[in-house]
């Protein structure tokens, strides 16, 4: 696994942890779809505008980064 793998991967893992603790129904769902996301992109195509957002932010920092 690479380490962008696993930098996506932590902001999935920390939207979940997050969601499992969430009170809000609107929050946590929000949360779980954040979760989604992130565990999916930018390795697989978006296939919405926060899924594309989501990838191009990802790309800025893991450049940034490296």
């Amino acid at each position: 696994v690479c380490s962008s793998d696993l930098f996506t991967l932590r902001y999935s893992s920390l939207a979940k942890e997050m969601a499992e603790k969430e009170i809000n129904p609107a929050r946590k769902e929000e949360l779980l779809e954040i979760s989604r996301i992130c565990a999916k992109v930018p390795y697989e195509p978006a296939h919405s505008f926060r899924e594309a957002i989501q990838s191009v932010w990802f790309i800025q920092l893991i450049l940034q980064i490296e």
